[in-house]
């Protein structure tokens, strides 16, 4: 079973197994959530949004910085396609395109980077690995189905959410107020998240760009 009926947390992790790590500025915990919210919003019809937030108090692990809240809107006994399964290693991931936003609006040419050189020698991806925990537990069956190894099926995947943050203004506009708007309130429920990305017109300019990253792409 590739979905679980408890709540999906999509985590920004201050440390693991007690190890101490480097931490992020509150700035740019609110850019890692504010990208989770984002993707999410794409994929809205199969997943219902609970909270975001940057707050630590009531989250459920006491290394966690913030979270997006997520539950499955469909059966999760019955169904377990690849859609279901790609839309959630893409939320999962774009904590960390989130996080290294200014990166991204400071190097034009990055996707070239990304096609001769690992994502991991680029991105900072301090905090994520709560993250990559839910991606990587889709990442064999999602390897498997587009009949690629689990590495590339990963970079491309990235450079699909680059693509989406990096080439759309509005995208970027929209990335820039929703992390002040946490910053600003902290915690925002389901209906001030709604309510933001309504203000914005973003699903009319999803419409009009036809802005969709959850199938693989060859480049």
């Amino acid at each position: 079973m590739y979905f679980k009926k408890i709540v999906n947390i999509f985590k920004k992790s201050q440390s693991k197994s007690g190890i101490a790590m480097q931490q992020l500025s509150r700035e740019r915990i609110a850019q890692h959530e504010a990208a989770h919210g984002i993707v999410w919003y794409l994929f809205k019809n199969s997943w219902t949004v609970n909270r975001l937030t940057i707050e630590r108090n009531g989250l459920p692990d006491d290394t966690m910085n913030g979270a997006l809240h997520i539950t499955a809107n469909f059966d999760v006994t019955k169904e377990t396609n690849i859609e279901r399964a790609n839309e959630l290693f893409a939320i999962a991931l774009a904590g960390m395109i989130g996080q290294n936003m200014n990166l991204l609006l400071q190097r034009d040419n990055l996707l070239i980077e990304l096609s001769s050189i690992n994502f991991n020698q680029i991105f900072d991806k301090t905090g994520c690995g709560g993250d990559f925990e839910i991606a990587v537990k889709h990442l064999p069956y999602l390897g498997q189905e587009f009949k690629t190894n689990q590495g590339t099926f990963t970079q491309i995947k990235v450079m699909d959410l680059v693509t989406l943050f990096q080439d759309h203004k509005k995208v970027q506009t929209i990335h820039l107020e929703l992390t002040r708007l946490l910053l600003e309130k902290g915690t925002l429920t389901k209906e001030e998240l709604i309510n933001f990305f309504e203000q914005q017109n973003f699903q009319e300019y999803i419409e009009d760009e036809n802005l969709d990253i959850n199938f693989y792409h060859q480049r």
